[in-house]
């Protein structure tokens, strides 16, 4: 991990890969990790500045949470690696490690939403095959 001075404005991309926005919560900063021990850093991208909190899941991968400062709505954004395999499964560890319900992401990428979508039937299919048998 990089060691981050607290009055140091950095380029987000410096310093992590996940910078894929795949969803969002309806949630600010704050909001997100009043249980947690993550700090918001100040950053900035190409698009504008931000606050920006990175987290390695148990399952390790590398998460970033972002809530640029001049979004028109509220919310943060989850940015992930882009060549991670299984964003579902980051999305919802997420969710579990910041102890906020998968109801909170006010949007999920298209693409990844078919998927969740494509898992959540073969679980149900799945669970409905134990019972048949």
């Amino acid at each position: 991990m990089i060691a981050i001075d607290d009055t140091t404005l950095i380029n987000l991309e410096d310093i992590t890969p996940a910078t894929m926005t795949v969803a969002m919560f309806d949630r600010e900063p704050h909001e997100l990790t009043a249980n947690t021990d993550l700090v918001f850093r100040s950053g900035y991208d190409d698009l504008d500045y931000l606050n920006f909190a990175m987290l390695t899941l148990p399952s390790g991968h590398d998460v970033t949470l972002v809530r640029h400062q001049g979004s028109p709505q509220p919310g943060t954004e989850l940015c992930v690696r882009p060549n991670l395999g299984n964003v579902a499964s980051a999305i919802r560890e997420t969710c579990v490690f910041l102890n906020v319900n998968e109801s909170s992401l006010q949007w999920i990428h298209p693409n990844i939403e078919q998927q969740i979508t494509a898992a959540n039937s073969v679980h149900k299919l799945n669970i409905g095959m134990s019972f048949t048998r």
